[in-house]
């Protein structure tokens, strides 16, 4: 049995940005905005901000960059995997 709780089913799925850059975090939520069954749960520039926002807010995925300033993305990945299996993530650099 997979750890965690599979979030909601609501009617639009909710995503968590994770990158260092201010510009590329506002980027991706004024885009992902626009689309109508996607929702902005939080943004985080690093790991530790990152992890509060999945403990509170549950999302249905996660956009992380790889390369972090204080932390490393792969590293996150783990992370959240381990507190909740459900969280789909979306990786890039």
């Amino acid at each position: 049995m997979p750890r965690g709780k599979p979030p909601k089913k609501p009617s639009r799925a909710t995503v968590l940005i994770v990158d260092d850059h201010p510009a590329v975090r506002e980027a991706l939520t004024l885009r992902i905005s626009k689309t109508p069954d996607l929702e902005i749960c939080g943004q985080a520039a690093d790991a530790g901000d990152a992890m509060k926002i999945v403990a509170k807010k549950n999302p249905h995925v996660a956009i992380i960059d790889i390369a972090l300033k204080t932390s490393n993305g792969i590293d996150l990945i783990k992370r959240i995997k381990k507190r909740n299996e459900c969280v789909r993530m979306l990786v890039w650099s």
